[in-house]
């Protein structure tokens, strides 16, 4: 049981080149329609090696920007830092000057004192000494008294 008529069996031979089977004109259309296909396939790896370079360039750009931020960042607290430890020095140095200065005052007002304390303490023997000598005299001045009472007895 045959489905192909005697004539028109297909042949077990290769099929010839697409050039031979098609006409003249469906030649150059293919030419052209595959000259369109390959100038499309370049223009997408074109279009891709672009895309590729524009990405891995903002990559670049954002790892820069964020290398310059993180640097940016560390120099600031490095300022920070350094101007606390200066703040510091300034303070431990007033400190000490304050102290010192508290120091001297006291010294200065312990002298003072020292000194009051002595110029009181002559002022008493001062005293003290003039009394003695009016006690004195007054004792002498009874005890001519007494003598005199005595002598007129």
């Amino acid at each position: 049981s045959n489905f192909f008529p005697p004539n028109k069996i297909p042949s077990q031979q290769p099929s010839p080149p697409v050039a031979e089977r098609l006409g003249e004109s469906e030649v150059g259309k293919l030419r052209r329609r595959q000259a369109i296909l390959e100038k499309l396939q370049q223009q997408k790896e074109r279009h891709h090696q672009w895309e590729e370079r524009r990405e891995e360039e903002s990559g670049k750009k954002y790892s820069e920007s964020q290398e310059a931020h993180r640097k940016k960042t560390l120099q600031r607290l490095e300022n920070e830092e350094r101007k606390v430890k200066e703040r510091e020095t300034k303070e431990s140095a007033g400190m000490k000057v304050k102290m010192a200065a508290s120091e001297e005052r006291k010294e200065r007002n312990l002298t003072i004192a020292a000194e009051e304390k002595k110029r009181e303490q002559r002022r008493i023997d001062h005293l003290r000494g003039v009394r003695d000598k009016i006690d004195q005299r007054e004792f002498e001045k009874c005890m001519a008294n007494e003598r005199k009472e005595i002598e007129h007895l």
